[in-house]
């Protein structure tokens, strides 16, 4: 993190509200003058919502339309992206739709070194006010570097409207940052990167609240949409602030970016990214509370019977569970990287068994019990079963084998390995009964 960025935002203008769209004409002439604008979106999107931004453009800023294929939904990969670039190639460029259009126009854009502006169409994800674009590349899910819109849009009504599994995805993908929020924890206590307190306040009491609204985001309640929109946008600019995703994103979000690059799909559609971090958050949850539920004492004795070269297991695992795959050379450097050995590593531990008691309090205190966690998902609309992912326990234990190696961001993933009980734990995730 470059902690001279903290106060500095890309996103000049964040409006949402009933009357959002009053200002894009605004919006529109302050960021590209008298330019025509090239409105990217999809054929359902605008069947459901064009006539609404038609009315706010109309008279005001000249435009003109460019649609994707609605059916299939647009897919976030490298050929669209090359598509979006030659469509918006020297135009300025406004993406109306959801996190999909907003990542491939993202993307295009930086690469043409333009600017665009983003108008969400769902409380789905909290990628449209954050830096990098999720794309697949060559088959593999990626997060490429871009930087976020200058401006994002949203009109209150339209948000409102999002298909229910949209709201789910976004209700999943922001309740998922209380257990990536413990992992930001485990990193601080080992002084391996300390929370920002401001950045921190910017995520987590969003999530913290969203939690509790699992049924009024299920039942389209207005009040609760916005609630949840205003906290994936916050999400978004806290990881502007902080030029990284750690204020949003933990070991959740790895064992989902593990699925996507297996291309986890149900009857032959890919699973949203939000439910697969809906899944990833209650298998976080019942490793960490696990984890958590060790004493300092046990923890000690685990390491002491642990043995032998932690750097060369996981490297032995990477070459196995990555065989063939392009990110097999990425993970061996980030395996390499943040990997303690000898006296490294038995400083770690000496400075987390001395934490312990105290981060033990504190994490147990803010996470929520698995079977409550896991029911609050199901009356969003998220899975809360790993069956209603196309997943079973033999997929969600390699996820955590492969999730624990591909980044070098440090998770209670790492703390456990670090203390030989990743396995056990790992094990008793993917085994959950919570009914």
């Amino acid at each position: 993190m470059n902690n001279n960025a903290l106060d500095s935002l890309t996103t000049d203008y964040n409006i949402v509200g009933d009357d959002a769209f009053d200002r894009l004409p605004e919006v529109c002439a302050a960021l590209f003058g008298g330019r025509s604008i090239l409105v990217v979106s999809d054929e359902r999107i605008w069947a459901h919502e064009g006539a609404r931004l038609e009315a706010a453009l109309a008279g005001k800023v000249a435009y003109r339309l460019s649609l994707l294929p609605g059916t299939p939904a647009p897919y976030a990969d490298d050929n669209l992206v090359a598509a979006i670039k030659e469509l918006i190639a020297g135009q300025a460029a406004l993406a109306f739709g959801a996190g999909s259009i907003n990542d491939v126009v993202k993307r295009a854009a930086y690469e043409l070194g333009q600017q665009y502006i983003c108008v969400p169409t769902a409380p789905s994800v909290d990628g449209y006010a954050s830096y990098g674009a999720a794309i697949t590349v060559k088959g593999f899910k990626m997060t490429l570097d871009c930087p976020a819109p200058k401006a994002i849009v949203a009109d209150s009504g339209i948000l409102a409207r999002a298909p229910a599994e949209l709201r789910a995805a976004g209700y999943g993908d922001l309740v998922a940052k209380i257990a990536g929020g413990v992992d930001w924890m485990a990193a601080d206590a080992g002084g391996l990167e300390p929370i920002h307190p401001v950045i921190w306040d910017m995520v987590q009491p969003w999530a913290m609240e969203v939690y509790g609204r699992s049924r009024e985001i299920r039942s389209g309640d207005s009040a609760a949409i916005s609630t949840l929109y205003s906290g994936l946008v916050a999400s978004g600019l806290a990881m502007q602030r902080y030029r990284d995703s750690r204020p949003a994103s933990g070991a959740e979000h790895l064992l989902s970016h593990v699925w996507e690059m297996e291309h986890l799909c149900v009857d032959g559609a890919p699973v949203s990214h939000g439910f697969k971090v809906a899944i990833g958050t209650i298998a976080s949850t019942i490793f960490q509370r696990a984890l958590f539920s060790k004493s300092a004492g046990e923890l000690a004795a685990a390491a002491a019977a642990s043995g032998g070269d932690i750097l060369e297991r996981r490297l032995a695992a990477a070459a196995d569970l990555l065989a063939g795959s392009p990110v097999l050379q990425p993970t061996i450097e980030s395996v390499r990287a943040k990997t303690p050995r000898g006296e490294a590593l038995a400083a770690r531990r000496a400075a987390y068994l001395a934490a312990w008691d105290s981060l033990r309090e504190k994490a147990l205190a803010r996470l929520p019990e698995p079977a409550v966690l896991a029911a609050r998902m199901a009356e969003a609309g998220c899975p809360s079963a790993l069956a209603e992912i196309n997943l079973d326990k033999e997929g969600l234990l390699r996820g955590f084998r492969i999730a624990k190696l591909i980044r070098r961001r440090f998770t209670t993933l790492d703390l456990a390995d670090e203390f030989g009980v990743f396995e056990e734990l790992a094990e008793r995730a993917a085994s959950w009964d919570l009914h």
